[in-house]
């Protein structure tokens, strides 16, 4: 089972077509070659868990999101290749830099698993937060809102200067 792995550190200046994903994503390393993955993932969603990791080099601990290949085809909507979709969402991800949104280290990828080496937020999901929280002083809700409203702007500005620096001028 071959390993594959991107670098963020260069995947923030990569154009995100087909082609590119495939010459990218294949960088041969392996996962356990430089994280420590905790054995009980701490979060789960649809074709994913998120485990506990430390970079065997640095000692720090970040998430590590396994996500399982095989679960993402049985959930397939959409015509594209599943895989190649998250590939594509996962370098669009790591090509955001900003204080409100999750930095992506390291991805790896095997013939079943894509593994994404993640930056480890402590508080826990906001939406938790909110719930435990039954209700929030104004100034707290404006807090949270400011943040989030910042953080969608920022990845829409990006998309945008995406697509303008698409465009050709004659």
């Amino acid at each position: 089972d071959s390993m594959k792995i991107y670098q963020s550190s260069s995947m923030k200046d990569l154009w995100l077509e087909s082609e590119e994903i495939k010459t990218h994503w294949d960088i041969r390393r392996d996962v356990k070659a430089h994280y420590k993955i905790e054995d009980d993932p701490f979060a789960f969603g649809a074709t994913s868990a998120v485990f506990l990791c430390t970079h065997l080099g640095s000692g720090k601990q970040y998430a590590m999101k396994e996500i399982d290949k095989r679960r993402m085809f049985s959930r397939q909507r959409h015509r594209c290749n599943p895989a190649e979709r998250m590939k594509q969402e996962i370098l669009n991800t790591a090509k955001l830099s900003h204080p409100h949104l999750v930095n992506v280290l390291d991805v790896f990828e095997t013939n079943e698993t894509i593994f994404v080496a993640m930056e480890l937020l402590q508080g826990g999901e906001l939406f938790n937060y909110v719930i435990e929280k039954i209700s929030l002083q104004e100034s707290q809700a404006a807090a949270i809102l400011r943040q989030v409203t910042h953080a969608i702007a920022y990845v829409v500005f990006e998309r945008e200067a995406r697509e303008f620096q698409s465009f050709h001028f004659f």
